[in-house]
């Protein structure tokens, strides 16, 4: 358990964090695979979504991750799921 990520999604699916906010030292596949395989997904779920928020000068921004652009992120990966 030494990678933040893996540990992160750990205390959620345990209740001992509320949320994980991770990526700023990752790319995106390494940021989700942890919560898929440790929190995984409700039964009847099968679409997922993932978010960049950037702060910047002019306020918060929000960019939301369409599922067809996250599944082609996991592909890339050799170790995708």
């Amino acid at each position: 358990m030494r990678d933040r990520n893996h540990f992160g999604c750990m205390m959620v699916e345990c209740g001992d964090a509320d949320a994980m906010i991770s990526g700023l030292t990752k790319n995106y596949p390494d940021t989700i695979r942890p919560a898929l395989h440790t929190i995984g997904t409700e039964d009847g779920v099968d679409k997922i979504a993932g978010m960049y928020l950037m702060l910047t000068k002019k306020g918060r921004c929000f960019l939301l991750i369409p599922q067809l652009i996250l599944i082609q992120l996991l592909k890339k990966s050799p170790t995708s799921l």
